[in-house]
């Protein structure tokens, strides 16, 4: 070997390192063909097939992953479609309990008549003239009504009902949404460490590269450093896109159409 030459085991390793690295980039388009594949389900072209979306479409930074923002979970419920279900049906049981009540219920019926002669008087003389007028009521009250109060009672039994399923829902959905804003703010914490540690691997990296640039260093050190920089970033991006998908999950156990877009 001349003075001056790398040994042939770091000419070998790196060629490794970019074999492993090669290994990588595969793998990650293979997930990028398999995400497309799986969203073309839902984007279609203007004739409604599917579309594949390709890698030039990627984003060049993680700024996309920010298009959810932060909801609050305050009266989270109140939007939430399958709640208003309940309380829909809530509505049209009472109504059905007032109808049955009402048929338990005395009548008392009005009735007014107002009648005159019209054209020439007859042979008979004159009948209603100039004007005759009659009033009239009855009442009555229901005795022995049993369909009427079987329905009343299937009714109140069908509110109770639906006020205990409406009330266990509230609470599965306060719980529900307390889980994902716990965690949001965990996803956040870590996405703040990820990038901590990502800026600390990147001055770790660049300052390894110069030392081997001035011939102190070690090829190993520089590929391990740049390996930790990149695995840094890799777990930042993964962190930021996990707090996108919990602001989603968010905006979707809450009903924000504003956040997911839908109020337009």
């Amino acid at each position: 070997m001349t003075l001056g030459a790398r040994p042939e085991i770091l000419l070998t390793e790196n060629d490794q390192n970019l074999v492993r690295r090669r290994a990588l980039v595969v793998r990650a388009e293979q997930d990028i063909a398999t995400a497309a594949n799986s969203l073309s389900l839902y984007l279609r072209d203007d004739a409604g097939a599917p579309l594949l979306v390709s890698p030039d479409r990627l984003p060049a930074d993680t700024s996309a992953l920010a298009g959810v923002a932060p909801t609050g979970s305050s009266a989270a419920a109140v939007a939430r479609p399958d709640y208003r279900a309940i309380l829909t049906r809530i509505d049209q049981s009472t109504a059905r309990l007032m109808l049955a009540e009402n048929d338990l219920s005395p009548r008392l019926d009005l009735r007014g008549e107002v009648g005159k002669d019209v054209g020439p008087v007859g042979l008979g003389g004159p009948n209603r003239t100039p004007l005759e007028a009659a009033v009239g009521f009855r009442f009555s009250v229901p005795l022995q009504n049993r369909a009427a109060k079987g329905r009343v009672a299937e009714a109140r039994a069908e509110i109770d009902a639906l006020a205990q399923r409406s009330r266990f829902l509230r609470d599965q959905i306060a719980i529900e949404v307390e889980g994902i804003v716990i965690a949001v703010g965990a996803t956040e914490r870590l996405a703040g460490i990820a990038e901590e540690e990502r800026s600390l691997a990147d001055r770790l990296a660049v300052a390894e590269r110069r030392r081997f640039e001035l011939g102190s260093g070690d090829f190993f050190l520089v590929n391990q450093r740049e390996e930790t920089a990149t695995d840094a970033r890799v777990r930042l991006i993964d962190a930021q896109a996990r707090i996108a998908s919990a602001r989603a999950e968010l905006a979707a156990a809450t009903a924000d159409r504003v956040a997911l877009g839908l109020d337009r």
